[in-house]
C-alpha cells in the first residue's frame, strides 16, 4: 500500500510538473511573440520618423548611425535632419530629454518644425526662433506638466560647400576631419538648449568655418561622449 501510494505521488507530482512547464512554455511564447511585435512597431517607427536621407545631397556624401541606447528601444530621443533648400543644405541634429513616448512626440514635433522653417526661413537664427517656438508649445500641451528641452546642433552649408555655418545650442560640438586630423568646432559664445531660450538666450550666435574639399564633418550625440569600453574607460570620439 505504500509503495503504490509513492507511486501515485511521483505520477502526480510529475503531471503537475509537466502541466506547469506547459503553462510556462506558453507563457514564454506568448512573451517573447509581443516583445518581437513591439520591437517590429518600434522599428517601423523609427523609419518613418528617422527615415534614411539620400547617399549624396548637393556637393555632399550622407551617411548615418542610430542605435539605441537600450536593445528593447528601437528609438528614443536622439533624431537628425537634412534638407536641401533654397539657402543651401541645411542639417540638424539633437537629443530631447527624456525617452519613450514623450520624447518620440517631441522628436516628431521638432522634426517637423524643422523642415518647414529649413525650406522657408532666410537665416539660422529664424530657424532656432521657429524650432524654439514649437518646443514651448509641445511642453505647453503635456498634460503631465513635466517640461522639457532639447540640446541642438544647426546647420547651413551654401551650395558650393565651402563653408559652414553653426548654431550649437548646448550640443556636442561637431568635428570637422580633414588630412588626418579632427578638430572639434566648440562654439565660442555658449546658447541655451531649446526650450530653455527665455532664461536668458537674446540672440543666436552662428559661427562660420571653413569647409575644405574631401573633409567630413561628424554629428553625433552623448551617447558616443558618455560610451565606455569594458575596462570602464570613456569613448574619445
Amino acid at each position: 500500500a505504500s509503495r503504490t501510494r509513492i507511486v501515485t505521488q511521483v505520477f502526480v507530482e510529475c503531471l503537475v510538473l509537466t502541466v506547469l512547464a506547459s503553462v510556462l512554455n506558453r507563457m514564454m511564447s506568448r512573451y517573447r511573440k509581443e516583445l518581437k511585435d513591439a520591437r517590429e512597431v518600434a522599428e517601423a517607427v523609427q523609419r518613418a520618423v528617422l527615415p534614411t536621407p539620400p547617399a549624396r545631397i548637393g556637393p555632399l556624401d550622407v551617411a548615418v548611425r542610430y542605435q539605441a541606447a537600450m536593445r528593447e528601444a528601437a528609438i528614443g530621443g536622439d533624431f537628425y535632419a537634412i534638407h536641401s533648400t533654397p539657402h543651401g543644405i541645411r542639417l540638424m541634429i539633437a537629443d530631447v530629454r527624456g525617452k519613450g513616448v514623450g520624447a518620440v512626440k517631441t522628436v516628431n514635433g521638432l522634426l517637423g518644425s524643422f523642415h518647414e522653417a529649413a525650406t522657408r526661413v532666410p537665416d539660422l537664427p529664424g530657424v532656432v526662433a521657429r524650432l524654439e517656438e514649437r518646443m514651448r508649445e509641445l511642453n505647453s500641451e503635456d498634460t503631465e506638466g513635466e517640461e522639457s528641452f532639447a540640446t541642438a546642433v544647426v546647420i547651413e552649408i551654401p551650395a558650393d560647400g565651402c563653408v559652414l555655418r553653426l548654431v550649437n545650442l548646448g550640443h556636442c560640438p561637431p568635428l570637422l576631419v580633414h588630412r588626418g586630423r579632427a578638430r572639434l568646432l566648440t562654439p565660442a559664445e555658449p546658447a541655451l538648449p531649446l526650450g530653455l531660450g527665455d532664461l536668458g538666450r537674446e540672440r543666436v550666435p552662428v559661427e562660420q568655418h571653413p569647409l575644405p574639399p574631401g573633409a567630413t564633418l561628424v554629428l553625433y550625440t552623448d551617447g558616443v561622449v558618455e560610451a565606455r569600453d569594458r575596462r570602464g574607460v570613456f569613448y574619445d570620439p
